[in-house]
């Protein structure tokens, strides 16, 4: 697996996240059926839409951005304005013996709780509090480290064991990693030249899938 920590060149004029889930439904006699769930965790798909009138210059940047990734060979950062903040997320409770806690987003509801694993926080934005009381990054005794990238990314990792019974929760923005979901950079709609070698792109759509675990990176 490839993972750059390189995040999309451009902003995206429109980008259109679903959440996905794999199951299987087997129909029984009498109109009966069994559900089984194949996915512990949903997974998010973008049809990510460049802007109606786009530069030609970033046509050009987000194709060698398509290029530079392999296609669908190595994975990136998104910014999905429509989940990329957390805040005070549950982390977890302390036993007074576990150190380390995943980065984790509520994504279901009282009836089935679901949370959802994240790990790319993005630098500089996330607050760990421990009670209520925010914990000083560093490394030692009453201070907790978060790992960025690799296969530990979104792992927190305190100096201390929290006290038992202690609620853990953090504030964080954080970014999807994704992968483009094709190999052949989709055609322009329409090319309008203008002069030399400026132009305009009516920019085509350009479908992304969530890479859901770190050690896929």
């Amino acid at each position: 697996m490839a993972f750059d920590n390189q995040v999309f060149p451009l902003s995206l004029s429109a980008l259109t996240p679903r959440s996905g889930w794999s199951t299987t439904v087997v129909e029984l006699g009498g109109g009966t059926e069994q559900r089984n769930v194949n996915w512990s965790d949903a997974r998010r798909q973008y049809d990510a839409k460049l802007a109606e009138n786009f530069a030609l210059t970033d046509f050009i940047a987000v194709e060698k951005f398509f290029n530079a990734r392999r296609g669908r060979g190595r994975s990136f950062p998104l910014r999905d304005r429509s989940s990329f903040r957390a805040t005070a997320e549950a982390l977890g409770t302390g036993d007074g013996s576990t150190t380390t806690f995943q980065l984790k987003v509520a994504g279901g509801d009282a009836s089935n709780a679901y949370q959802r694993e994240i790990y790319l926080p993005e630098t500089g934005t996330y607050t760990i509090y421990d009670n209520g009381t925010p914990v000083v990054e560093g490394v030692g005794a009453g201070k907790f480290q978060l790992a960025l990238t690799g296969a530990t990314a979104g792992l927190v990792t305190f100096g201390t064991a929290p006290i038992a019974a202690h609620v853990l929760t953090a504030t964080f923005d954080y970014y999807i990693p994704v992968r483009f979901d094709l190999d052949n950079f989709p055609d322009a709609t329409l090319f309008i030249w203008t002069t030399g070698t400026t132009g305009l792109v009516k920019g085509p759509s350009i479908p992304l899938i969530e890479v859901r675990y770190a050690s896929e990176f």
